[in-house]
């Protein structure tokens, strides 16, 4: 992650989330590219998945918004290759609850490739977890979790 989850990074968050600003996420990932040039390129990006709920409600997934700038700033390619396959909310959760309440499967696109997954904010490390599980499952070479900001 490249912020603390403070009032700052947690401004930008709740606006794109909460408030449908869009153009925050661009913001959010011109931050993360500037922090992660470093790293080995991946042959692909995905993100975290919002409930199928969240998504229909706001209009659209704000950790795909992130990723898709990601990847165009790096010039590399986004593809969703995550299924949320559990249903639940974390916001507001405690830390218990959080633990074991997400769940994915994978797509097979992810055999042998280098793999950034991309999530808003890092709580528990639940969710990347869980990710990671599903993308290792399905025979993903590497994963590499990036995060906007931590929760400490």
């Amino acid at each position: 992650a490249v912020e603390t989850y403070d009032e700052a990074s947690k401004r930008l968050v709740t606006d794109l989330k909460y408030q449908h600003k869009k153009s925050v996420a661009l913001t959010i990932a011109q931050s993360m590219a500037a922090n992660f040039k470093f790293l080995p390129a991946p042959d692909v990006l995905t993100w975290v998945p919002t409930t199928d709920c969240r998504r229909s409600s706001r209009g659209f997934d704000h950790a795909e918004l992130i990723t898709r700038h990601l990847g165009a700033l790096f010039q590399r390619p986004t593809q969703r290759l995550l299924r949320r396959t559990s249903t639940g909310h974390q916001t507001g959760q405690s830390r218990t609850c959080r633990l074991d309440a997400v769940s994915f499967t994978a797509s097979p696109r992810c055999e042998g490739r280098d793999i950034w997954i991309v999530d808003d904010v890092w709580t528990t490390g639940s969710t990347f977890r869980a990710a990671v599980t599903a993308l290792i499952r399905m025979r993903a070479q590497s994963v590499v979790c990036l995060a906007y900001a931590h929760v400490p």
